[in-house]
């Protein structure tokens, strides 16, 4: 990763701007240390259900 601390100039975001959630999809290091990560837009939150959520847990 090659993070970045900016302190001044024109904004990517407005400061108000909605929140985003993203889901990181994959990862992939390279051999030069960089990172490869994908994101996706994240499942609103109660957009699920309880059914949705068994279909995830382990079944004894």
């Amino acid at each position: 990763m090659h993070p970045i601390a900016v302190r001044h100039g024109m904004r990517l975001f407005e400061q108000d701007a909605t929140l985003i959630l993203l889901d990181l999809v994959s990862a992939e290091i390279f051999r030069t240390g960089v990172l490869n990560l994908f994101y996706a837009l994240a499942a609103a939150p109660g957009e699920a259900t309880y059914e949705d959520a068994k279909t995830h847990l382990p079944q004894n």
